[in-house]
């Protein structure tokens, strides 16, 4: 989560826009809108899922997971790309 959060930012993926605002709804009172609708509710818990299931996981996870023989691919990959 620290690699997605210094790359992409703290922000949430998700960025309701509030359509219910527009069209039919521009009328309607500001109190109807209090609440989040269900698909911002949804996509937050999907949100917060998603953080949580990578903040379970380390660097150090994924290289143990890794293939035999992936440090060193990657290693090569990484030096083809400086030359």
């Amino acid at each position: 989560m620290d690699v997605v959060a210094a790359i992409e930012g703290c922000e949430d993926a998700f960025r309701c826009t509030e359509i219910r605002q527009r069209g039919s709804g521009a009328t309607a009172a500001a109190a109807e809108f209090a609440e989040p609708c269900g698909i911002a509710k949804v996509m937050r818990r999907a949100e917060l899922a998603w953080r949580r299931e990578l903040a379970a996981q380390t660097i150090a996870d994924l290289m143990a997971e890794a293939p035999a023989g992936a440090p060193s691919r990657a290693r090569r990959f990484h030096e083809r790309l400086r030359a």
